[in-house]
């Protein structure tokens, strides 16, 4: 677990490496699959979860638009109701399934796109142009389905 200290001049502090970081570069580690807690550095408060939500904001705004407004609203309507620990948990959970089933289908597309390149280069006397324009096809669709899910899993 990688400890970060906030500031109040919202200033971020890394305690691993002792050097000062930027809310761009907190989400890069993020994304490498850093453990991080992120902690007021006068008081020691965990602003975890706040410090999250403003890395969120700022790659939405910068135009990755990945929450649909109605989830938002979703999520609004269901703080302070009988739903909102319900809510929390199956968001939790969800995200975690997300996350092993990831990593099974990037194995799955890499598997895939091996057994793809592989025959990439066919034998031209057995192969005929119909086989051919198939796999071209399918080592096309194969490249769409990999683009989509680098934009929806993590790096």
């Amino acid at each position: 677990m990688i400890v970060i200290k906030k500031y109040a001049n919202r200033r971020l502090y890394d305690m691993d490496r002792s050097c000062y970081i930027t809310q761009a570069e907190l989400a890069k580690m993020i994304r490498s699959g850093a453990e991080i807690q992120v902690v007021d550095a006068r008081s020691g408060a965990d602003l975890t979860r706040l410090t999250l939500i403003q890395i969120i904001l700022e790659i939405e705004t910068d135009g990755h638009q990945m929450l649909p407004p109605e989830a938002l609203r979703l999520i609004i309507r269901a703080y302070g109701g009988r739903t909102e620990m319900l809510l929390s948990r199956y968001l939790e959970r969800t995200m975690a399934a997300f996350a092993r089933h990831y990593g099974d289908a990037d194995k799955f597309l890499d598997g895939a796109l091996d057994s793809i390149r592989d025959q990439a280069e066919p034998d031209a006397d057995t192969t005929s142009v119909e086989d051919s324009a198939t796999l071209g096809q399918l080592r096309e669709e194969m490249e769409k389905l990999r683009a989509r899910l680098e934009r929806f899993g993590p790096h």
